[in-house]
């Protein structure tokens, strides 16, 4: 639920450096009590099939008028979840698979076997790279400079790790020096994000204008204001292109006027 909410429209993605420390606590409770590598899977599905339901919310408030059975929203919703819970209970699996016989420390296993698991579920024919955890700290701009280096996933990498940090302090296995960590995880990356920052070159570079006609979902797809709509997204881009500083390139959203441009 944790996960899930740095996703919503509210400005939580500080949640998202504590998210995963329920799950690291059960995970690592199971391994203690010398549980199954299945148990493993379930626990990590469970955590995947909350944190996906959140996430694809939206499937379940698709205007019935843009489907064409409408109440298969629902299943289709809760299949999704269903379908993207197998990576976060593979990542588990893999976790508890390195902690036991690799004799690797869940706090390094961990992220290591999770990202993996993203990675993996970005790939192929049913690739689904949304909510990688790292795209939830898109408001915290020094942070995220590391993805110059490494892109969302290294922005994930460092989310997990710091989970980790985090787990550890409250477990109170050398709290001290975790607490440490958790401050330097934070403190650091901000501090080279902002020298980053400040380091750019003085050109703007192009100027993009951003058009939202804002049309309800129940007009744009009913089949019969196609006219319209599109005259509202070329009278806001008109508008737009007149403006000072003038854009270099007009940006629609997708699926912005409901019917094919001919």
């Amino acid at each position: 639920m944790l996960l899930g909410a740095t996703f919503l429209p509210f400005g939580l993605g500080a949640l998202g450096w504590v998210a995963f420390v329920p799950l690291l606590v059960a995970l690592d409770a199971h391994l203690r009590g010398g549980g199954s590598m299945r148990g493993a899977a379930a626990i990590g599905y469970r955590f995947g099939f909350v944190f996906f339901l959140i996430g694809t919310h939206w499937i379940a408030m698709l205007n019935e008028v843009a489907i064409t059975v409408p109440w298969l929203k629902y299943p289709a919703w809760l299949a999704a979840a269903a379908y993207l819970a197998i990576f976060p209970a593979l990542g588990c699996v893999l976790a508890a698979a390195l902690v036991r016989y690799a004799r690797i420390g869940l706090a390094f296993a961990f992220p290591v076997a999770f990202l993996a698991a993203e990675e993996l579920r970005a790939s192929g024919e049913l690739g689904f790279p949304w909510f990688q955890p790292g795209y939830s700290q898109w408001a915290f701009t020094p942070l995220i400079q590391m993805a110059s280096l490494g892109g969302v996933t290294l922005v994930t990498l460092w989310m997990l790790a710091l989970n980790v940090m985090v787990w550890r302090a409250l477990r109170g296995e050398a709290r001290l020096r975790a607490a440490l960590g958790v401050a330097l995880m934070l403190l650091l990356p901000a501090l080279w994000g902002r020298r980053a920052m400040a380091t750019l070159p003085p050109d703007p570079g192009a100027r993009v204008a951003l058009v939202q006609g804002n049309i309800p979902g129940a007009i744009k797809w009913a089949g019969t204001h196609e006219r319209e709509i599109l005259a509202t997204f070329l009278r806001l881009s008109e508008a737009a292109a007149t403006a000072r500083p003038r854009p270099d390139l007009v940006i629609w959203p997708e699926t912005a006027t409901g019917s094919w441009m001919r």
